[in-house]
């Protein structure tokens, strides 16, 4: 990067330094640190759900999954899409749960211990996203910068202990030791800045970071796209050289498809990683809070449904630069032709190799290193777009784009951080371990444990070989712990025992298809055929099947007992549905679910009620909203599978 470079980049971080200041300054009450005020407007819900409503959904992460599988990599974001209509039916509830945790739901609906174990999967899903998010945008800051981050990490000559989380199925040693390489100084950079910026700001400082970022990535996604499509011949270019990658414009594959990816988006795939999303979605740390953040039920459905909306329509145009990687790179004009070194002429013939190649006629190990060399550069690929095709450009283009990736995972982790350290300090400390303390001390306790979950999340991405490895545990332990509030909302017998034995099943098999393989291949041996794939020197079970095996398990185990069995809640039900049936008027938008109490001039949303199960009644805006949501959605789909046959 130039000089000028460095100096937009410098400014921009002194900015994002900036609106954490007003943040803290906006803080009226200790509590705000957590909770953002409550007066959160349907602009900074929008721009935050836009920001942050997932954390697979960056541009580099999509661009990353489009080029392992073209086209159809769009699922990993578009399986978000699906579940959209119900986040304007469910945010409004969220909200009426005054939550300043999300915790406060399973201690309003379950009880204590309950509370306690949401807890600490809480911290542990804040661990795993913000470790996504510091692993992905590492490797791209590294790449965008170049040489910068190499050149400090060889002066530093620091080795580190790397632990392998697959030793079970890649047969390499439990723990190794691995020399620190400009992505970990980068990460370790965006570590740093970013509890800078969360422990001066809190919550609504990751929120103000959102609107920031937002307006970046779209305005660099319309400057990159139609340069890159230039660069490429423009439109029909992406057609014309489909044949570098075959397969690489089906939207979804079919049920025999079988390339290097261990599970290709086929239609049965997609309905797996589709139901986990919408079993997780409620249970991310943020989700409550930021619902209860808002001003108004209306601003939360409005403002989280329309970000949603917004950054999927956003994924198409990064999707589309994935396919346009997968041509500018593999094709004859690529930067590594070009450039002639040896290093890169080899690697994008492996790179060419790995998009062609049949499996079925490769060797065990040929399969592993050209899956290696192609998921590594994957991971890389958004930054080397960036780079390669800004560099020389307009003097300073370069430095905003190094901006965008800087805050976008900066506005991301600080949320997860500000809502981790609030599960421990706001509930653990408030309720259990140090009652009766005044506020500050609770904002004390926060802001010690936010920099302890990011050094975690630091610790724990350092263990991972690609963003597949973030993506397993990103999909499976929210989907666990989130069967039980879905459960929970809608079925009155689903009972604190329900939620540990449900939790602690999922959890069980989850570890045992992740660890021991084999025991899920002596259990199922009438199924091993489309459940594993087999090697001369190994067996993998596919991440489908592991994410139907887990699931499956958690949700029937957690029904038997639920119906085997009675215990009485009856004290805890009918507070919990009452309050989410009572819309949250403008005068006690501030209170919190321990100073909620029923009033006669409350607006009550009655619920539908049979079989145990309570369905929130409909109302003519709810009802027409998720309708429309739902057309929309539709429209999104078809449009991106007819605007892709232009490309």
């Amino acid at each position: 990067m130039s000089s000028f470079d460095w100096i937009v980049v410098i400014a921009g971080l002194a900015l994002l330094a900036g609106i954490s200041i007003r943040a803290l300054l906006c803080q009226k009450r200790d509590e705000d640190y957590f909770t953002g005020g409550h007066h959160s407007s349907v602009l900074l819900l929008t721009s935050f759900s836009f920001g942050s409503g997932t954390c697979n959904d960056s541009p580099g992460m999509i661009a990353a999954s489009t080029w392992r599988s073209g086209l159809s990599g769009l699922w990993w974001q578009f399986t978000w899409l699906l579940v959209t209509p119900f986040f304007w039916v469910l945010a409004p509830i969220l909200r009426r749960i005054r939550a300043v945790t999300t915790a406060d739901f399973f201690l309003v609906r379950f009880g204590r211990s309950a509370a306690i174990l949401y807890c600490v999967l809480g911290v542990l899903i804040s661990i795993i996203i913000i470790s996504g998010i510091l692993f992905g945008s590492s490797r791209l800051l590294n790449t965008v910068s170049d040489p910068f981050f190499d050149q400090f990490s060889d002066q530093l000559q620091i080795r580190y202990p790397m632990v392998n989380l697959n030793y079970a199925q890649n047969q390499q040693p439990l723990l190794a030791f691995r020399p620190l390489q400009g992505d970990a100084v980068a990460a370790l950079f965006l570590a740093a800045f970013l509890m800078l910026c969360g422990l001066v700001g809190g919550l609504r400082a990751g929120l103000l970071m959102d609107c920031v970022q937002g307006v970046l990535q779209i305005g660099m996604t319309l400057l990159l796209l139609p340069v890159l499509l230039s660069r490429l011949g423009g439109l029909g270019a992406i057609s014309r050289m489909q044949w570098l990658k075959p397969g690489m414009m089906d939207f979804v594959l079919d049920l025999d498809a079988k390339r290097q990816l261990v599970d290709p988006m086929t239609p049965t795939y997609v309905a797996t990683i589709g139901a986990a999303g919408l079993l997780g979605m409620l249970a991310h740390p943020h989700l409550a809070v930021v619902c209860g953040s808002a001003s108004t039920e209306r601003d939360v459905r409005a403002g989280f449904t329309a970000g949603n909306l917004l950054k999927r329509i956003m994924s198409i145009t990064w999707g589309i630069i994935g396919l346009g990687c997968i041509i500018w790179y593999l094709g004859p004009e690529s930067p590594l032709a070009t450039t002639a070194t040896s290093a890169e002429v080899q690697l994008q013939a492996e790179l060419r190799e790995a998009a062609t190649a049949d499996v079925d006629l490769l060797e065990p190990h040929e399969i592993n290193r050209l899956n290696a060399t192609d998921r590594r550069f994957s991971d890389r690929v958004f930054g080397l777009m960036i780079r390669d095709l800004l560099a020389g450009s307009f003097p300073g283009l370069l430095g905003l784009c190094t901006l965008m990736l800087i805050a976008t995972a900066v506005s991301h982790c600080v949320v997860q951080m500000v809502t981790g350290s609030a599960l421990i300090a706001i509930h653990l400390c408030r309720n259990y371990l140090l009652p009766d303390q005044s506020d500050s001390v609770y904002l004390l306790i926060g802001r010690i444990c936010g920099p302890v979950i990011v050094l975690l999340a630091l610790i724990l991405q350092m263990t991972f070989h690609d963003i597949g490895d973030f993506l397993r545990l990103f999909i499976r332990i929210p989907a666990i712990i989130g069967i039980s509030m879905w459960m929970g909302i809608f079925w009155t017998r689903w009972n604190v025992i329900s939620v540990w034995t449900a939790t602690m099943t999922g959890l069980l098999v989850s570890f045992v298809c992740g660890f021991f393989p084999g025991e899920v291949w002596t259990t199922f041996p009438g199924f091993r055929q489309i459940m594993f794939e087999q090697t001369a020197d190994m067996i993998i079970l596919k991440d489908s099947w592991a994410l139907i095996l887990t699931l499956g398990t958690a949700l029937i185990s957690g029904i038997c007992i639920t119906l085997i069995q009675e215990y009485n809640q009856e004290d805890l039900l009918e507070f919990f549905y009452r309050a989410i049936q009572t819309k949250v008027s403008p005068e006690n938008r501030d209170l919190r679910i321990s100073e909620f109490s029923f009033s006669d001039e409350d607006t009550v949303i009655p619920s539908i009620s049979f079989w145990g199960l309570q369905i929130p009644g409909p109302t003519r805006g709810g009802t027409l909203g998720f309708l429309l949501t739902l057309v929309t959605v539709a429209a999104i789909i078809i449009a991106t599978r007819l605007l892709t046959r232009l490309l």
